[in-house]
């Protein structure tokens, strides 16, 4: 759908495409017709009937990055690969069309020559034009999953909120979270873990100095913070968008503007990136037979993953491809038969 809709049925709500960034009301228009016609099957066919005048390589991509066609059996760094090769084959065969043309008239005036020579002519023989090549169709090929970091981080940027799951899920840390600090006595507020979700700069009238104002989350606690100048000088560089961190600052609670409310702001005293699985991020190759035993093989293969940022990638002997993500989810190339 273009915008957002309540499914009673479901229980749930549809997000909306036009409010992926990058997309538009425009090219979501275009999909949907498309997709009244006929469902896409594969991000191949996807390309094949969209107009890519319209639904261009930007669009293409967020909608990979999102998750749109996860769905088709791919991983989200198979989609965006092969939308690289794809875009890059129009524009060889763009060349190969104008070479095709060149060639056409080239071959012409080197049989017209031919002929002149053939009837008694004393002009010279022309050199024979060579055909050009036809540059060969991408195919989309099944590559190891983006880490999940990297998604959770994309899915931020193009959709406004963490959708798959959210960085803090991550990593494994004793400190508490900024939902429980809020909750605990103002004495026993000391660091916590979360991310910046917003960082704004600004330069001080008096010193000329850096401070910075911050916004800091968790899963479901958001604060405004506080980076006064000499703070800034030791932990400005450290501090990105995103990242899990151990954060060291003091709380205050006071009542909202309205006097309706409770209002926690935050002076923030140092901060400390926190290592996740994506920095010891591993691959596991396996080359089995299909039989009734994969299930809960694959179960087992995954089971301590579920917070992790490892990947698996599963080649079976039927040469049926397949990657399985810390999720437990296993994807499929397309047109398999089991």
């Amino acid at each position: 759908d273009i915008g957002f809709s309540v499914q009673p049925d479901q229980k749930s709500i549809r997000f909306g495409l036009s409010a992926i960034k990058n997309l538009g009301e425009g090219p979501v228009k275009v999909i949907l017709q498309n997709r009244q016609e006929k469902q896409f099957n594969s991000l191949e066919d996807f390309c094949a009937r969209v107009d890519l005048s319209q639904v261009n390589r930007l669009k293409i991509d967020s909608l990979s990055k999102v998750g749109a066609f996860d769905s088709m059996g791919y991983s989200r760094a198979s989609c965006l690969d092969f939308i690289e090769k794809l875009f890059q084959y129009n524009q060889e065969l763009k060349k190969y069309h104008s070479k095709l043309e060149t060639y056409c008239k080239r071959m012409d005036r080197w049989k017209e020559r031919e002929d002149e020579i053939k009837n008694s002519s004393k002009k010279k023989s022309l050199k024979k034009p060579e055909n050009p090549t036809e540059p060969s169709a991408p195919i989309q090929e099944q590559l190891i999953e983006i880490p999940n970091s990297e998604i959770f981080q994309t899915e931020r940027e193009l959709l406004g909120f963490f959708l798959s799951g959210h960085p803090l899920n991550l990593i494994d840390t004793k400190l508490l979270t900024l939902s429980q600090i809020l909750k605990a006595p103002e004495k026993q507020r000391g660091p916590f873990v979360a991310i910046i979700a917003t960082i704004k700069e600004s330069t001080t009238k008096s010193s000329k100095k850096k401070m910075a104002f911050l916004t800091i989350e968790d899963q479901s606690s958001k604060i405004e913070a506080v980076v006064f100048t000499k703070t800034f000088e030791k932990i400005g560089h450290k501090l990105k968008t995103g990242v899990p961190f151990a954060i060291s600052a003091k709380v205050t609670k006071t009542v909202s503007d309205n006097g309706e409310g409770e209002l926690y702001k935050a002076t923030v005293l140092d901060v400390e990136p926190i290592q996740t699985a994506s920095s010891t991020q591993t691959h596991h190759n396996l080359t089995i037979p299909i039989n009734s035993q994969i299930v809960g093989l694959l179960e087992k293969l995954v089971e301590n993953n579920s917070k992790t940022d490892q990947r698996a990638s599963l080649i079976f002997k039927t040469k049926y491809g397949a990657t399985i993500r810390s999720t437990s989810t296993i994807y499929f190339k397309p047109n398999i038969q089991l």
